[in-house]
């Protein structure tokens, strides 16, 4: 599962790599999408061990920088970013949330 929310936040990385808006605003997305990729890594390595709460507490972390990344997009709408492309990459974000939610509740076995 974790692995398939990581597949979700570099398709949506991608998306952001090649819309061609505002350099400052695609950098903040960005920065959003790579500290939240980083945190792939370290819940891999706490569910191999076994280390559900340590787990799960970067989880949490993970959706706080994907809720960080949504509010960005809601204070371009319509600014600097298109409103179907917000609308877009906030879907995307609140179902990466909601597979982090499924993840947390899936026990380590």
């Amino acid at each position: 599962m974790v692995r398939y929310i990581a597949l979700e936040v570099e398709w949506l990385t991608e998306e952001v790599e090649i819309w061609p808006g505002k350099e400052d605003i695609k950098e903040g997305l960005l920065d959003k999408l790579t500290t939240a990729m980083e945190k792939y890594q370290q819940t891999l390595d706490n569910i191999l061990g076994g280390r559900n709460k340590q787990a799960n507490n970067i989880l949490k972390a993970w959706m706080n920088i994907m809720d960080a990344f949504i509010k960005l997009n809601e204070a371009q709408n319509g600014k600097n970013l298109e409103e179907s492309t917000a609308d877009d990459w906030m879907g995307q974000a609140e179902q990466i949330i909601e597979d982090i939610q499924l993840a947390m509740e899936t026990p380590i076995e």
